[in-house]
């Protein structure tokens, strides 16, 4: 059996939203290991505050925060890619699995939807995958 490669996320730049300081810091770290830079963000006014900053390779984020939750914080962003004529890559990852929230997910823009806990393998493999063209 062979082992999954280790990501290589040299030259990327991921914005990481989500209200759990624990989950934030760990996935934040792991890909910051396998060679990231990586913005944190505890919620989505932070985000966008550094979406307009900085452009982000990927947008991971957990879709139920208080205030503004994933999906309006997806919204939003799509509406700063507009005017940049770019579309950001976006994972959502949330402990509501079921398949309302995944389409819900998806309908608000996001390109692929991982379920809580999250490995921060899983979501690494998701982010090369997604940026292969970059």
């Amino acid at each position: 059996m062979s082992a999954t490669p280790r990501p290589d996320l040299h030259g990327l730049h991921i914005l990481v939203v989500d209200d759990n300081q624990d989950s934030r810091a760990i996935l934040g770290a792991y890909l910051e290991h396998l060679g990231a830079t990586v913005t944190l963000a505890r919620n989505a006014g932070e985000a966008l505050a550094a979406l307009t900053e900085l452009h982000a390779h990927v947008i991971v984020s957990d879709i139920s925060m208080p205030a503004i939750d994933g999906t309006e914080l997806l919204r939003r962003a799509r509406t700063l890619d507009a005017a940049r004529r770019t579309r950001t890559p976006a994972i959502a990852f949330s402990g509501f699995t079921g398949k309302d929230h995944q389409e819900a997910a998806r309908e608000a823009g996001f390109d692929v939807f991982v379920g809580k806990p999250a490995d921060p393998l899983d979501i690494a493999l998701h982010i090369q995958s997604l940026t292969q063209d970059v």
